[in-house]
C-alpha cells in the first residue's frame, strides 16, 4: 500500500480488556476526515493473531481514491500501532499481534471435500509465481476460503496468510468472471510475500506491510493494472454470487 493513503486523525478510546479472556481487547475509536468524524470500532484477539477494523458508517470510505479493503489494512496497522503505544496489548502479545492481519470471516477453510474441487487453478498460480518471481523458495498450502453468503458486509479481504500453518486461502468471489486474472494473481502474490518479507519490528513495533514487503509486491508485472482494477469495482465483490442479478 502506498505512502498515499490519510486516514485523518485518529484518536484511541479507551481499551477493554474482555472478562472472559485477557487476550481479548476492544476499543472505540474516532476519525476525522475532511471536517467530519467517524466512529469506528477495534477487536483484538491476541492469543490467535486476530484484529478486526470495523468503520460505523460506509460514507467513510468515500473520502479515498482507493479501494475499502486497502483503507481498512492501512487503518489496521495504524490502530494497531496506537494499541501497542498506549500500552494496553501486554508484550506477551507482542509476537502473535506482529503478525495480525484484518479478519474476513468468510476466509475460514472449507471441509476438505469442497476445497479440492476448486484447488487446481490456485495450486497452479502459486506455482508458477513462486518460480518467476520467488526463486521456488515459497513452501505455502493454497486454497480457496469460504463463501458467507452474507449480502450486507461492510469490508471484504482478497487473502489472508496464516503464518504458522502457512496456509493461505484465497476469497471464493474472485472466481467470479468479471474479475480479472491480474486481481487473482495479484492476491496470491501479496500473500505469498508474507513469508518471503515476514513481519518486523519498525520503530520497535510489530509491522507486516514494512517498505521489504511493499517492494517486493510490485515486483508482480501486472501490479498497477490490478491496482486500478480494485478502486473502481471493488464494491462488486462486496455482494455474494447468489445475491447478483443477470
Amino acid at each position: 500500500m502506498g505512502n498515499t493513503i490519510s486516514p485523518g486523525v485518529l484518536r484511541l478510546g479507551r481499551v477493554s480488556e474482555s472478562k472472559v479472556s485477557r487476550d481479548l481487547y476492544t476499543a472505540l475509536f474516532t476519525c476525522r476526515k475532511n471536517s467530519s468524524d467517524f466512529l469506528g470500532q477495534a477487536r483484538v484477539d491476541a492469543k490467535h493473531g486476530v484484529l478486526e477494523i470495523e468503520m460505523f458508517n460506509d460514507v467513510f470510505f468515500e473520502n479515498f481514491s482507493v479501494s475499502r479493503p486497502q483503507v481498512l489494512e492501512f487503518l489496521n496497522e495504524k490502530i494497531l500501532k496506537l494499541m501497542v503505544a498506549a500500552g494496553h496489548i501486554l508484550p506477551l502479545f507482542l509476537e502473535p499481534v506482529a503478525t495480525m492481519e484484518t479478519a474476513d470471516l468468510s476466509s475460514q477453510i472449507e471441509d476438505e471435500s469442497s476445497v479440492q474441487a476448486h484447488t487446481h487453478d490456485l495450486v497452479a498460480i502459486l506455482s508458477r509465481l513462486n518460480r518467476d518471481h520467488f526463486e521456488g523458495k515459497i513452501s505455502a498450502k493454497i486454497c480457496w476460503g469460504r463463501e458467507s453468503g452474507s449480502k450486507n458486509n461492510r469490508s471484504f479481504r482478497f487473502g489472508s496468510y496464516d503464518h504458522r500453518s502457512k496456509q493461505i486461502r484465497i476469497h471464493p468471489r474472485l472466481k467470479q468472471a468479471f474479475v480479472p486474472e491480474s486481481v487473482l494473481e495479484l492476491t496470491v502474490f501479496h500473500e505469498m510475500c508474507h513469508q518471503w518479507a515476514p513481519p518486523r519490528r519498525v520503530r520497535g513495533r510489530g509491522c507486516y506491510h514494512h517498505a521489504e514487503f511493499k517492494s517486493k509486491e510490485r515486483e508482480y508485472p501486472r501490479y498497477k493494472e490490478a491496482r486500478e482494477w480494485e478502486k473502481s469495482h471493488w464494491k462488486k465483490l462486496l455482494i455474494p454470487p447468489a445475491f447478483k442479478r443477470d
